[in-house]
């Protein structure tokens, strides 16, 4: 931080000046201020770099109201003391209105001088330490004069302190701010310490010392017109301290001071030379002036007496027109008095008929209102009710429902127990005829034809489409072709389209062919039966569900009656309800339980009353749902029978939905005898 040591500022009473030095002047020992004043300069020889005024009512230095503003700069790189400033004009009369003098915490030795806010004179002086860009920026906003403290020091801003003298008088008063250049190898900071920890420090002393000898031949060389000798102040480099250097012997400092006092007198006599001389210019001037100001005076009458007889009869048209304004003023007013009356007459009663009409209007539309509360409040009291209704059919048919399906799965049951022991007696047969065509016949037979038909539906027109029905088609084709399949893959059918699909792969099936069916898409239950929905489903009622959809069953029973070997039916369908939308909810959520005939086998992703999961998270970048994507990577295991496959995708589906917080538990109805693969 950039540190000053400031020290003090001098007011006194003194008659305004008459005159004052020009900028560019040299000068040493004193600077004359005119009227016999003075003030004596530290040593070196002085230029005086500006001179600055100011006349207004804003007050900077802030005990001066109008003030002239000396700054000078010491031509001796190497002096203590490198610029000064030097301010003279009318005091504020108020008692130390700058902090320099009223506030001890922020001044260094500050000596009032015994100075009482009543008295008529007050003396101060103190040193403090400021910034010197700061005070760089001071001067020009507050003196307007831009003055570069690191220039005129000639050395680097850090090394630069600052001291400030002040003393007034009555209304006239000088203050001063004297530039100390920090020491080398001392510093600002240093010597604030040395002091506040020891006024009787040696520095202190002879700080204290010179200033207070500064304040009293200020007082003799401004106020009492005797010109001073500059009190010496120096620096002990070696002693680190400053020292008051020994003042000169009396006659040597009674010559310099009758010096100083011819030279003051003889530059006070060529002013007033200057002076008589610029009176005398200034008098013929005047007579001059006083000449001419007489003849414009004459021909001023003359002209004022015509313009007079002009602005007579000018006003006396003037009041001739004004007269009869007024009276055609009168008349209007009188005119429009009366229409305004009509009007407002008028207004009144459009006031008065508006008025009558809104208050009907508001009636009418408060009776509206009522009503229309009332018809609203019956459609909604009709509304609950039907909508009671349905809900209770609803969970009637649902508990029927769930009924039948337990009735169902209980007879299925008993049926694959019975069909079970039957088909264990004929594989015991069935094994035993192989036993002896084998010793009888060698050779094998032909192998079945492998069939697939895949479907994928995302582009669902009228209820939610879905984001990866399709890519989960596509993979599980690319899979089944991979393993020897003839796949059939289509892709966002139609009714129709979806339809002709079944008929056209039903007609390729033969007797003996393993059969795998892929359906990635919108499924519902209805009535116990599952419905497979094509894309251009409209859902509008579970009739038009039953017509317009392809029931599961169907397929199945299609497969049978070709008599199919073996047939896989993967069904990625349990996804939510598509149907249930504001104001309706057709069908249930997932699919219902099926039976399978014998040699077929039906995979759900999802059990009853579940849904099955596309992604395992946001972060989950998988294209494929998590039962297709499980059942992709299970079914290319070589040597696992369909049914290990098929048994180890449910426990890989189950744990991964498990890990998210899902439940996902795909659904098989198994009625396969024997074992088919995807891969030996």
């Amino acid at each position: 931080m950039l540190r000053v040591l400031a020290a003090v500022f001098l007011l006194f009473s003194a008659p305004s000046l008459k005159a004052q030095p020009q900028e560019g002047a040299l000068l040493s020992g004193v600077i004359a201020l005119g009227s016999g004043r003075s003030v004596p300069l530290p040593e070196g020889q002085w230029k005086l770099v500006a001179v600055r005024q100011q006349l207004g009512e804003r007050r900077n230095p802030p005990n001066l109201n109008r003030w002239t503003g000396y700054f000078l700069r010491n031509l001796d790189e190497a002096a203590l003391m490198p610029m000064m400033a030097v301010y003279t004009g009318q005091a504020t009369g108020s008692f130390w209105s700058n902090s320099v003098c009223r506030l001890p915490n922020n001044t260094l030795l500050l000596n009032q001088y015994g100075t009482l806010p009543t008295a008529l004179e007050n003396r101060c002086s103190g040193l403090r330490a400021v910034n010197a860009a700061a005070m760089s920026e001071f001067w020009r906003s507050y003196y307007e004069y831009d003055l570069d403290i690191g220039e005129l020091s000639g050395r680097r801003q850090d090394a630069l302190n600052v001291a400030l003298l002040k003393v007034f008088k009555l209304r006239d008063g000088l203050e001063m701010e004297i530039f100390i250049r920090q020491p080398v190898g001392s510093s600002a900071r240093k010597l604030r310490e040395e002091v506040r920890a020891d006024a009787d420090a040696p520095s202190a002393v002879a700080l204290h010392g010179w200033m207070a000898s500064y304040i009293e031949r200020l007082d003799k060389s401004y106020l009492g017109k005797q010109p001073q000798e500059y009190p010496l102040l120096s620096f002990d480099a070696a002693a680190d301290r400053f020292t008051r250097v020994a003042e000169a012997p009396a006659a040597d400092a009674e010559r310099a001071r009758e010096q100083l006092r011819r030279e003051i007198a003889a530059r006070e006599d060529e002013r007033r030379a200057r002076e008589q001389e610029r009176q005398a210019l200034e008098a013929r001037a005047r007579e001059q002036e006083r000449q001419a100001a007489q003849a414009r005076v004459l021909e001023q009458e003359r002209l004022a007496s015509e313009a007079r007889a002009r602005e007579q009869e000018r006003l006396a048209a003037e009041a001739r027109a004004r007269e009869q304004e007024r009276l055609a003023a009168e008349a209007r007013v009188r005119e429009q008095a009366r229409l305004a009356a009509e009007a407002r007459t008028r207004e009144e009663q459009r006031q008065a008929a508006e008025a009558r009409a809104r208050e009907q209007e508001r009636l009418a539309a408060e009776a509206r209102a009522r009503e229309q509360e009332r018809l609203a409040a019956e459609a909604r009291m009709r509304e609950q009710e039907r909508l009671a209704a349905e809900a209770r059919n609803r969970e009637q048919e649902r508990l029927a429902a769930e009924a039948r399906a337990r009735e169902e799965a209980a007879r299925v049951a008993r049926q694959r127990d019975a069909e079970l022991a039957r088909l264990r007696e004929q594989l015991a047969q069935l094994e035993a005829q192989k036993a002896s065509a084998q010793a009888a016949t060698p050779s094998a037979p032909a192998a079945a034809a492998r069939r697939a038909l895949v479907i994928g539906n995302d582009s669902y027109a009228q209820v939610a489409r879905l984001n990866n029905a399709r890519e989960d088609a596509r993979a599980m084709a690319a899979s089944l072709q991979s393993l020897g399949y003839q796949v059939t893959l289509r892709l966002d059918l139609r009714e129709r389209e979806m339809k002709q699909a079944l008929r056209v792969f039903k007609a390729q099936v033969e007797g003996g062919d393993e059969v795998v069916f892929f359906y990635a898409g919108h499924g519902v239950q209805l009535g116990g039966s599952n419905y497979l929905l094509p894309v251009d489903i409209a859902g509008e009622s579970e009739d038009q569900i039953r017509d317009e959809a392809i029931q599961l069953q169907r397929l199945l029973d299609d497969m049978s009656e070709k008599k199919a070997r073996f047939t896989l039916a993967l069904l990625d369908a349990c996804r939510d309800n598509p149907f249930k939308t504001a104001g309706r909810s057709l069908g249930g959520r997932g699919l219902a339980p099926t039976s399978a005939a014998t040699g077929q086998m039906v995979i759900f992703s999802a059990g009853a009353g579940q849904q099955a999961l596309d992604r395992l998270g946001p972060n989950d970048k998988d294209p494929n749902g998590l039962f297709t994507r499980v059942f992709l990577r299970e079914m290319h295991k070589p040597g696992l029978s369909v049914d290990r496959v098929v048994r180890s995708v449910r426990t890989e589906v189950v744990n991964l939905a498990r890990s998210v917080g899902h439940e996902q538990v795909p659904a098989i109805y198994d009625q396969v005898v024997g074992e088919f693969f995807f891969r030996h």
